[in-house]
């Protein structure tokens, strides 16, 4: 029989899920994820907080916890569905993507596309394989993979299979 070593990262969303419930830092949480015994973890911008400026910082604290950063993720008030939000979109994508280059083998996954106003659903349609596609190529250029967080939650612009396909 053959025995694999497999290594699972933890993501930080459930605790970002708590808001004001949360009270702990960064440094907890890092500490908590590397003493249930996990390998790496995946954190959002919105858990990252002060070291959103600061990936040596960051590393640093990884390091000390054995933890390897596995993937960045995050979201947009556009819902990356929005075409006036095309730059600003992208603008964050390679913000967090340069982020992310600091850490081998780290992925950036951006949030499922959300419908945030009224409008034709085929422009946000439009919108969102644009943001992503480019996304991509962001992410190509600087040796960052990029992957696309789809989800069915309220509001999502994907609610079908014909809409995942």
């Amino acid at each position: 029989m053959m025995k694999l070593n497999i290594q699972i990262g933890c993501q930080t969303f459930t605790w970002e899920m708590l808001g004001d419930g949360w009270t702990g830092s960064l440094e907890d949480l890092v500490d908590t994820i590397s003493q249930a015994g996990y390998s790496g973890i995946e954190i959002t911008d919105t858990m990252i907080g002060h070291f959103a400026n600061n990936n040596t910082g960051f590393a640093k604290i990884l390091a000390n916890a054995g933890l390897d950063l596995i993937s960045f993720a995050f979201g947009s008030s556009s819902g990356f569905c929005e075409p006036d939000a095309l730059a600003s979109d992208l603008e964050m994508t390679k913000t967090w993507v340069d982020f992310a280059a600091a850490f081998p083998s780290a992925l950036v996954s951006l949030g499922s596309a959300t419908i945030m106003s009224e409008g034709n659903r085929a422009e946000k349609f439009d919108a969102a394989a644009e943001v992503y596609n480019r996304a991509t190529e962001i992410g190509h250029d600087a040796g960052v993979t990029v992957a696309i967080h789809p989800s069915s939650h309220t509001n999502t612009l994907l609610s079908s299979r014909e809409d995942y396909d």
